[in-house]
């Protein structure tokens, strides 16, 4: 009985050790996998750092891999409308209008070139226009080195700092893309392989569409749906690490495109009349110089606004001193009569460029706001305030990125103008555009 009792003890002891050298097994063989997972995905992180590292720029944000397949190709890209710009560069002087803000950039064997092939991102960029809702096409090959690509949205021509790129990765495993900040710091959205590269021609296109870009390289989709940060701007060519040559760009309508119509100074005086304020043409440049805290407004446009649809933008220099805390400028528009500001709505920088305010004149012209947001903007640079008009709604753009979006009209038409609370402040680079399909000669 006692050999029996042991015997059981004995087999119990047994199975429990099993059992615990079982679990142990299986704690390792989960804790192998986790290793192997969390292994896996720091190589993709250093692989991604690598990637961004070696083209010359510091991983800032997230970078997504983006490889060409049917589950991120979300439906056709739009059909191309007229051309808003199309240049060979076997033309004499094609590259008028350009303004090359780094690199070595000449008209050579009918084609422009960038012949360094050391350094990142020197560009060059087509200053006469800027263009929304558009597709920019370029054709290029690699002399030496590789690395070239398209600057687009970019909101300065001789800076690409605040403005999108994408362009082949170096050591030519494909295309990456993303934007540069006001600092110059390039925070990339995503890349993707390609077929090799080599010295044969390439073409890379984008699709620049309401708040979102596409990429396609040599007719195939390499990505949708990538966010915008700013909504319009110039375009340009840039080159990293190699020597390219460059046939030709094209830019193209897509639906929504805004036709810009007007430049600032050489028109704007040609037909204004001032409601109030002291308004003079300094050298091509708009200023207002009383400085007494009330509003100034000055009109333009000989009729009212024939249109329903449109965008109008302005370029503002506030003040730098520091005794006017709370001085601003903006854009009155759809004002009932040519000549008053009652009825009218107006959007405009405040507080030294502190915040931005919207809102009405009432019957009595006195304002009445609607609403505002903070900013932090520095008095010693111009900003672009940009008004995009849709029948009964606006929405309000800052240097090219959107502050608010679906505010109410009270009315669909009317006289547009600048005005100023305090002074001196500047205006410069006024833009009015009418969406294409509803252009109108004036």
């Amino acid at each position: 009985m006692m050999l029996a009792i042991n015997k059981n003890k004995k087999d119990e002891l047994l199975t429990q050790q099993h059992t615990v050298v079982l679990i142990h097994r299986r704690r390792e063989v989960l804790m192998t996998i986790i290793l192997a997972l969390l292994l896996v995905l720091l190589w993709r992180v250093l692989d991604v750092q690598r990637f961004i590292s070696t083209n010359g720029y510091n991983l800032i944000g997230r970078v997504d891999e983006a490889v060409a397949s049917p589950d991120n190709i979300v439906g056709p890209l739009p059909e191309v409308g007229e051309v808003l710009y199309q240049k060979k560069f076997t033309e004499v002087g094609a590259d008028q209008g350009w303004i090359a803000f780094s690199g070595d950039w000449r008209i050579e064997d009918q084609s422009l070139v960038q012949a360094i092939p050391t350094g990142f991102d020197l560009g060059i960029a087509y200053a006469p226009e800027q263009y929304q809702s558009y597709v920019v096409r370029s054709d290029f090959r690699h002399i030496q080195g590789v690395g070239a690509g398209l600057l687009f949205n970019m909101q300065q021509p001789d800076s690409h700092h605040n403005a999108h790129m994408v362009r082949y990765s170096n050591e030519g495993r494909g295309i990456f893309w993303g934007f540069f900040d006001s600092a110059g710091q390039f925070i990339g959205q995503g890349y993707a392989t390609t077929n090799p590269i080599g010295r044969e021609p390439h073409i890379l296109e984008v699709y620049v569409q309401d708040s979102t870009y596409a990429i396609r390289v040599d007719g195939k989709t390499m990505a949708t749906d990538i966010p915008l940060t700013w909504q319009s701007g110039y375009v340009g060519l840039s080159t990293s690490q190699s020597a390219t040559a460059f046939d030709s760009i094209d830019v193209y309508a897509l639906p929504g495109n805004q036709r810009w119509e007007s430049t600032f100074a050489q028109t704007f005086f040609e037909d204004f009349h001032v409601i109030s304020g002291d308004w003079v043409n300094d050298d091509g440049l708009i200023r207002q110089v009383l400085e007494e805290p009330i509003d100034y407004v000055i009109g333009f446009l000989g009729n009212e606004l024939p249109a329903e649809n449109y965008t109008i933008s302005v370029s503002v220099n506030l003040p730098v001193d520091e005794t006017l805390p709370d001085v601003g400028a903006g854009i009155i528009f759809h004002m009932t009569e040519r000549n008053n500001r009652a009825g009218a709505h107006m959007v405009r920088f405040a507080n030294g460029g502190r915040a931005l305010i919207w809102g009405t004149y009432d019957q009595e012209s006195k304002f009445v706001g609607d609403g505002g947001v903070p900013l932090a903007l520095s008095r010693y640079a111009a900003h672009t305030l940009t008004l995009s008009v849709r029948g009964e709604q606006y929405d309000i753009s800052v240097n090219g990125q959107i502050v608010k979006t679906d505010l109410q009209l009270d009315r669909t038409t009317g006289w547009i103008g600048l005005m100023s609370f305090r002074g001196p402040v500047t205006f410069s680079d006024f833009r009015f555009g009418m969406a294409s399909e509803q252009v109108v000669e004036r």
